[in-house]
C-alpha cells in the first residue's frame, strides 16, 4: 500500500488528495498543511473561472485541456450540487480596444459581442469609455463552499491531516512513497523556487443584491456570489504585503461604483488580501530528491497565478496520472 502525502491543503492541494483516493483507492494519503480553509489564500479567490494571471509558458493544447477539464467539473455541480458553491453566471466584459473573441471562449455556454446602444445601457455613464464589450455566461465556484466539500469527503474516505508548516521538503524525512508539493507560493521556499513569485489582491466583499450579474474590465471586476459580491482589484507583482490598504479599497469602492451605480447601496462585509502563487508557467511535474538516505520522487503541482480555480480539476487529473507513472515504474 502506497504512502502518499500532500503538501498543501487549498483548492490545488485538496482538490488532488480527493482525485488521488479516487484512483487509488488502497493507498494511505496524508495531507500535511499549516493551515486549512477558511483561513487559507483559496478562500480569498473570487473564483470565477477565467484564465488570469498566467505564465505564457504553457502549451496550447495543456492549457486547453486543463482549461475544459475544469470547466466541465464546476458546471457539473452548478447543475446537480449547486449547495457546494458551484453556480452558473452571466455577466458583461468590457475591453478599452477591440480585440479578437479570446480562444477560452469556447467554453462558455453562450457568448456575444455588444452593440453599442447595448453597451452604453449596460455601463454606468461615469465609467471610462470603452470600444468593445462581451456578454457571457460561465461557471463560479465560491472556493470556501467547495473547499468544505472536498475537506469533508477527504475525511470520511480515510484521509489524514497533518497542521505542521514545513520550512524545507526533507522535513517530511523517509515516510512517504510519493510526495505531492501543492504549495502555491510557499513553493518558493520549500523547494527554493526563485521563479514563483506573489501577485498581491485586494478585494471587498459587499452584500448588494440589486447587483445579478458580473461586471469586469482592464481595472476593476465586480462578481456576485450567492450570499455577497465580490469587488476587486489590484495585481501587484512582487509585493507580500497582507495588511488591507484604505486608500486601495476607497479606490476599488469607488470606480466599481462608478461603472456600477447599485453599488452605492452595498453594505461592506469584510475587506481582504491574497498573494497569488505567480510563475511563467505552472510546474506540474516529477522530480526526484534523495531525503535522508531514500530516493523520492515529488510531483509539484503549483504556481496557477490566479487561476487556480479556472485549472484544478485538469491539473489534478494530470498529477494523478503523473503518480500512476511513478508508482507503475517503482512498483510502490
Amino acid at each position: 500500500m502506497p504512502k502518499i502525502v500532500v503538501v498543501g491543503a487549498g483548492i490545488i492541494g485538496l482538490s488532488q488528495a480527493c482525485i488521488l483516493q479516487e484512483k487509488f483507492p488502497d493507498a494511505e494519503i496524508t495531507i500535511v498543511a499549516g493551515d486549512v480553509s477558511p483561513n487559507i489564500t483559496s478562500d480569498i479567490a473570487a473564483g470565477f473561472w477565467h484564465p488570469y494571471l498566467l505564465g505564457d509558458d504553457i502549451p496550447k493544447d495543456t492549457l486547453k485541456r486543463w482549461l475544459g477539464e475544469t470547466f466541465d467539473y464546476i458546471l457539473r455541480f452548478a447543475r446537480s450540487h449547486p449547495t457546494h458553491g458551484a453556480m452558473i453566471i452571466s455577466g458583461y466584459e468590457f475591453n478599452r480596444k477591440a480585440l479578437e473573441k479570446p480562444e477560452f471562449a469556447d467554453f462558455f455556454l453562450q457568448f456575444r459581442e455588444l452593440s453599442s446602444k447595448e453597451v452604453l445601457e449596460a455601463r454606468g455613464k461615469d465609467a471610462y469609455p470603452v470600444e468593445q464589450a462581451w456578454f457571457y455566461t460561465t461557471v463560479f465556484l465560491e472556493t470556501t463552499l467547495h473547499l468544505k466539500y472536498l475537506f469533508n469527503k477527504y475525511l470520511s474516505n480515510g484521509g489524514l491531516l497533518e497542521r505542521r508548516w514545513l520550512k524545507s521538503i526533507d522535513e517530511l524525512g523517509e515516510k512517504y512513497d510519493l510526495i505531492f508539493n501543492c504549495t502555491g507560493l510557499g513553493a518558493n521556499k520549500l523547494v527554493d523556487d526563485f521563479g514563483v513569485f506573489p501577485t498581491r489582491g485586494q478585494i471587498i466583499r459587499v452584500r448588494c443584491p440589486e447587483v445579478k450579474h458580473f461586471f469586469i474590465d482592464e481595472e476593476t471586476y465586480c462578481l456576485p456570489n450567492s450570499e455577497t459580491t465580490v469587488l476587486g482589484g489590484t495585481a501587484e507583482k512582487n509585493d507580500h504585503d497582507l495588511l488591507i490598504r484604505p486608500a486601495t479599497a476607497k479606490w476599488i469602492l469607488e470606480e466599481n461604483i462608478k461603472k456600477i451605480p447599485a453599488l452605492k447601496n452595498a453594505e461592506i462585509v469584510s475587506h481582504k488580501v491574497g498573494l497569488r502563487p505567480t510563475r511563467s508557467a505552472v510546474r506540474l511535474e516529477t522530480e526526484y530528491r534523495t531525503i535522508g538516505k531514500k530516493r523520492v520522487p515529488i510531483i509539484h503541482n503549483y504556481g496557477h497565478g490566479g487561476s487556480g480555480v479556472t485549472l484544478f480539476y485538469g491539473c489534478a487529473l494530470d498529477g494523478a496520472k503523473l503518480a500512476a507513472n511513478v508508482i507503475q515504474k517503482s512498483k510502490i
